[in-house]
């Protein structure tokens, strides 16, 4: 099960103080709609992501009531503590802050694109929920720490770093490919994390439990001694088990997307480095390269959000 620190907190004023440097990117007006596109593909994919990040103590919290007698189920208090311990024990709050720093960073890197003089209030707000998250105190319930976060916050810190260079004005007579180049790294280990987290935790085990308890329920019930089922009731419990098992498959679907969304931003933000570092950025160098990241991106995005 996921385990780990909270990663943590980007300066203060950080990604404000980032988008107001666009004025020194060397980026043209006619690339800049490719850059401004893809970064706001990430942007929607990340935060159709939480979809699927959020889902993951809620189906800790299915696989908790599929143990109960089918008479027996959670109610306020129970249900409430439930989904405290089951948040705790996956570390969601951590999980969401890797997702937040990332989705500031893509809006800054829109912002910047779109040569803003100000940051817009979506902008704005992406910094502010990433600064709340990342600076929430965990519970006394959590687990210890290990390694994924842990790696996770060495990324998250160099994010922070970076923007802190701009703030400070230590990077104001580089280009948008130097901090491109810095970033990279961090971008590709971030993302990494969320898909190991994503397929280890929520596929591997959370749905895979969820799935062993809910047949194991449906088989206690069919074979039930007293009182035991008439056959249409056993017609009526396996038809409830198709559908329970089909929306188990759609989340696992809706993982699997945001996976590859995962996959295509890193390979993304990784071509737009390699743009930039290349002197590649005029419009008919940068569409072609990043024009197949964010139509997949926008296609994935929308099969994330299938299932919720």
């Amino acid at each position: 099960m996921i385990r780990g620190h909270l990663p943590t907190g980007l300066p203060p004023g950080t990604l404000l103080t980032f988008l107001l440097v666009s004025v020194l990117v060397p980026v043209s007006c006619e690339s800049q709609d490719a850059v401004g596109k893809f970064a706001a593909s990430s942007v929607a994919g990340l935060q159709r992501g939480t979809l699927v990040l959020r889902d993951m103590p809620a189906s800790c919290q299915r696989s908790v009531q599929a143990q109960l007698p089918v008479d027996q189920f959670l109610f306020n208090d129970e249900m409430a503590r439930s989904l405290r311990i089951c948040t705790d024990h996956i570390h969601v709050t951590e999980v969401l802050a890797i997702s937040s720093v990332l989705t500031a960073y893509f809006s800054a890197l829109g912002e910047l694109a779109s040569s803003s003089a100000s940051p817009s209030p979506a902008a704005q707000e992406a910094g502010r929920d990433a600064k709340a998250i990342q600076t929430a105190a965990p519970s006394g319930t959590a687990q210890p720490p290990g390694p994924s976060i842990q790696q996770a916050k060495g990324s998250v810190d160099q994010i922070a770093a970076l923007l802190d260079d701009f703030a400070t004005g230590r990077l104001r007579h580089k280009a948008l490919k130097d901090a491109l180049t810095k970033a990279d790294p961090a971008v590709s280990e971030l993302t990494q994390v969320l898909s190991r987290m994503v397929q280890e935790d929520y596929v591997n085990e959370l749905l895979a439990d969820e799935r062993d308890k809910e047949a194991n329920r449906f088989t206690r019930l069919a074979h039930s001694p007293d009182p035991k089922p008439a056959f249409g009731d056993l017609l009526t419990l396996n038809g409830q088990w198709v559908q329970i098992s089909a929306h188990i498959d759609s989340r696992q679907a809706a993982a699997h997307s945001y996976i590859e969304a995962l996959r295509q931003i890193r390979a993304g933000h990784a071509t737009l480095a390699r743009q930039f570092s290349l002197g590649k950025l005029k419009a008919k160098e940068l569409d072609p390269a990043l024009e197949p990241y964010a139509s997949s991106l926008a296609e994935l995005t929308t099969q994330i959000g299938m299932p919720f």
